[in-house]
């Protein structure tokens, strides 16, 4: 089912989840745009999984593996890093950056503005392997 998530919407969950659950006790901050249709699957669509993670300034997402390929594209924010494999890639707004699977990746703001992005990645792989 189609279905459009406009950032001004949203963005004030982000900001909230950004106040409420401090990065030790969730290692990652993401909003799942879960697709609202009658079909209900946990993803975006039915190959597609995505959301918006919010990274804050001076925080690091602790490194995590990706199964599947994953890409991001940063709405907002400065000064963010990603590493991938231990090498480090500056993320600015409006930048894309895959990671391909099977390849460790950890994310870090050092700059003074959250840093906010969508994470897309194969709803199948991930459904696949999931308990």
């Amino acid at each position: 089912m189609p279905h459009v998530w406009r950032f001004k919407d949203i963005k004030p969950l982000i900001v909230e989840a950004g106040s409420l659950v401090p990065i030790e006790f969730a290692e990652r901050r993401v909003l799942q745009l879960i697709n609202p249709g009658p079909k209900r699957s946990g993803f975006t669509t039915d190959t597609l999984y995505a959301g918006i993670q919010s990274v804050l300034p001076g925080e690091v997402a602790p490194a995590h593996r990706h199964v599947a390929h994953a890409q991001r594209f940063i709405i907002q924010g400065s000064g963010a890093t990603t590493a991938v494999e231990g090498l480090e890639y500056k993320m600015e707004r409006g930048d894309v950056l895959l990671t391909p699977s099977f390849k460790c990746a950890h994310r870090a703001t050092a700059g003074l503005t959250r840093a906010a992005g969508t994470t897309t990645r194969s709803a199948r792989v991930r459904a696949t392997i999931s308990p």
